[in-house]
């Protein structure tokens, strides 16, 4: 029996035939509650069955009978004493043993899923969703077997431009869905730009563009929503380029040259703009703080910065630039959480660059992939080709997305250095994951928000399945195989978000 799902799980041996499990779950770790309950409200949504939580705890180990070792792990696989059908339903076990994102299912005369936690859990439910069946009564028809499965990549990520195109909240919660489903487990969202600033903020209670912009609550919601799923949403605010919103709406602090004045003020400023980030998502370990594409000449134009500069004796603009990233990675730092910036600085300012900032490696213009790698920066794969959709119009097909990998880069601009031959590192390099980036650069010229969004959830959905494969599986399945599970997976996503036959119109 093929047991085949999207990501492709690693290791999986099928016993032939099904259990047929009652719609109900145990669990062995109260903290596990969040995610247990987003796998009940996953089964409502496609079969009609939300899960019932049962009052008693999962029983302790001496139920269940070993079936094999696993490897050097230590970790054991049980199967139930009792009965044909699972009665019982879903064993949900915490197992601290277990990577982030690995998860271990277990369907014999039981059916158990083993995780550390909520992003290898859920990757489990994805997997059940995808392979399995509602019955006529009203149990859930899951195929008999052993799968063992972890990511080769950290960081599988999906940005979206929020800020030139406005989403409405519930396309927020729509893509967490797909992300979830699968696989991809950060979801960063640019929330401002030279077009709008999206977040609140009672630092500067100014800086929200009126009626395209979210509450605390909704973004305090969202977060907790993802995090029940698996997925870490990273908030994105752009400097020192990027930024007309803060010149609009306060050109006393930042200035109004294109390009943020630097001075004590406005890294004082930026620092209380972060942290205000960091406690409106406290389920992320990161804040992505931009830094590309600044038009460094601008400068020339703001005396505050030559000001600056002759003060800290900084000679040119491009060591203010690394100055200026450097700075506003450190303040982020210094809040507990991990910067990320994009490659938009060159060699010059490596050294004054922490090393414990991501840096996204997209355009290999500033400095390439193998450049920044060598220097010691960890990295994340964005090539623009194929993993960047401009909607509608520019946009690379599943089959190149699966023939790529997180170790090349590529690029369709004759002045990037990843033209024509490309650019590659070895596997040894630190390259922790890749995204795909869905930008608003036309979209924003659509008037309707709603229609906007609808032509890219239609763009971004097949190619963000192909790179949830590439980055799960290092060795990712050819498009043949690929192809038939994908669309598994779309009468999935359908369910959940279109027609479902079980309930209706959603």
């Amino acid at each position: 029996m093929e047991i085949n799902a999207v990501p492709r799980p690693k290791n999986v041996t099928p016993r032939g035939g099904y259990l047929y499990v009652k719609p109900c779950y145990t669990l062995t770790d109260e903290t596990m509650r969040p995610t247990a309950a987003a796998f009940s409200e996953l089964c409502d949504r496609v079969w009609g069955l939300a899960l019932k939580a049962l009052d008693e705890k999962m029983p302790d180990e001496s139920a269940f009978t070993p079936l094999a070792e696993a490897g050097d792990s230590g970790i054991r696989a049980y199967e139930a004493h009792d009965g044909a059908r699972g009665d019982a339903g879903f064993f949900i076990r915490k197992n601290r043993a277990l990577a982030e994102g690995e998860y271990r299912i277990e369907v014999g005369d039981a059916c158990l899923i083993e995780a550390s936690g909520a992003e290898g859990f859920y990757r489990a439910a994805s997997v059940i969703v995808q392979t399995s069946e509602r019955t006529c009564d009203n149990y859930i028809m899951v195929p008999k077997c052993s799968v063992s499965d972890r990511p080769d990549s950290s960081f599988r990520g999906f940005l979206l431009d929020a800020a030139r195109r406005w989403h409405p909240i519930d396309y927020l919660y729509r893509y967490v869905d797909v992300c979830a489903l699968f696989g991809i487990n950060r979801f960063i969202i640019h929330f401002t730009d030279d077009e709008s600033y999206t977040l609140p903020s009672s630092a500067f209670p100014k800086l929200p563009s009126e009626g395209r912009h979210y509450t605390n609550a909704e973004l305090r919601a969202l977060d907790e929503y993802a995090a029940a799923r698996g997925v870490m949403i990273v908030p994105e605010i752009d400097m020192p380029g990027h930024s007309g919103q803060f010149a609009l709406k306060y050109p006393e602090i930042f200035g109004t040259c294109g390009i943020m004045d630097a001075s004590d003020e406005v890294f004082s400023a930026l620092a209380s703009i972060y942290k205000e980030a960091a406690e409106l998502f406290p389920n992320s370990k990161y804040i992505h703080a931009g830094g590309d594409e600044a038009l460094l000449g601008r400068w020339s134009d703001s005396s505050v910065t030559a000001e600056y500069m002759k003060k800290c004796g900084i000679p040119d603009f491009v060591s203010l630039y690394g100055h200026y990233v450097g700075k506003v990675c450190d303040s982020i730092l210094a809040m507990g959480r991990t910067p990320i910036v994009w490659e938009g600085f060159g060699k010059e300012a490596n050294d004054l660059v922490s090393k414990d900032v991501l840096v996204i490696s997209w355009e290999n213009l500033y400095q390439t992939a193998d450049e920044l790698a060598d220097a010691g920066f960890h990295i994340l794969n964005a090539s623009w080709r194929p993993l960047y959709c401009v909607s509608p119009w520019q946009k690379w097909s599943q089959e190149e997305i699966l023939s790529f990998n997180k170790y090349e880069w590529d690029h369709w601009w004759e002045k990037s250095r990843a033209y024509g031959k490309g650019v590659r590192v070895s596997k040894s390099a630190p390259v922790e994951g890749g995204m795909l980036c869905a930008w608003g650069d036309y979209l924003k010229n659509y008037e309707s928000s709603r229609l906007a969004c609808q032509l890219e959830f239609a763009t971004v959905k097949p190619r963000l399945a192909a790179l949830a494969e590439i980055l799960w599986n290092d060795d990712a399945s050819p498009y043949s195989e690929f192809k038939p599970a994908y669309e598994k997976l779309c009468s999935v996503v359908e369910r959940v978000h279109g027609e479902n036959p079980f309930r209706g119109t959603l």
